[in-house]
């Protein structure tokens, strides 16, 4: 079966592995990104560990998967009538099977002043920017004073991180 999945997170590269378990399906993995971000291990990234434990090569987990095919591109227009995907690139990919795991964004539920406030930690500028703000606060430039939204393992892990610090 030709299967194709637009997204290398999370949920796109789980699917792609379990169905590579199947040999004669033949996948193609679309996504912008060379690697996929692991969200339980940016809270490190964020707290002055390395990138290199949230941020994982594709290359490194389909390497050895011969019937999957790992694109780096944009996904411009769908049409589901042909089956087919155009990428910015000007690529045409087919499908029979078609997986859209687009990930999810950062939101604020309309607090206003959150976005400016606020730091993210899906992005390495997010990452950056938060990293930047600890150093500071620790240098005491600044008062020790964390809220941390999201209870999620990332959230949780990052407070526990944060405590080491204040």
């Amino acid at each position: 079966m030709n299967i194709t999945i637009v997204g290398g997170g999370f949920a796109g590269v789980r699917a792609a592995l379990q169905l590579a378990k199947k040999k004669d399906n033949k996948i193609t993995l679309i996504t912008d990104k060379k690697d996929m971000q692991y969200f339980p291990a940016l809270y490190n990234a964020a707290t002055g560990h390395t990138q290199l434990e949230a941020w994982i090569p594709l290359g490194r987990i389909f390497g050895s998967k011969e019937n999957v095919d790992v694109r780096i591109d944009r996904i411009s227009t769908l049409d589901v009538v042909k089956k087919e995907i155009v990428a910015e690139s000007g690529n045409t990919y087919t499908y029979e099977t078609l997986i859209l795991a687009l990930g999810s964004i950062t939101t604020y539920y309309g607090v206003e002043g959150m976005d400016t406030y606020s730091y993210g930690i899906k992005t390495h500028a997010e990452i950056d920017r938060l990293k930047c703000h600890i150093h500071n606060d620790v240098r005491g430039e600044r008062g020790n004073e964390y809220v941390v939204i999201g209870g999620g393992a990332t959230g949780c892990e990052l407070a526990g991180a944060l405590e080491t610090y204040i």
